[in-house]
């Protein structure tokens, strides 16, 4: 039986390298039976989500030629 730190751990993994067929089925068996890791991957699974959604928006991205001008010009200014 997985603890629940170790189980956090293949959850943070799961969503950035993926998982062993060993790990999945470690973590499915804690989660089967532990509420709260449960909720933790639901949890962890929507913050990622937004986070991916937020960084891949191109309204928030700056114009980085722009900036690029703006630092060169004071740069050149000093």
């Amino acid at each position: 039986m997985l603890s629940c730190q170790r189980a956090a751990a293949l959850i943070h993994k799961k969503h950035h390298s993926g998982l062993t067929r060993t790990e999945r089925m470690q973590l499915r068996m804690h989660t089967s039976m532990c509420s709260a890791c449960r909720a933790f991957e639901k949890q962890n699974a929507f913050i990622d989500k937004a986070l991916d959604a937020r960084l891949n928006s191109t309204k928030d991205k700056p114009d980085l030629t722009s900036l690029k001008s703006k630092v060169k010009a004071e740069i050149e200014a000093q």
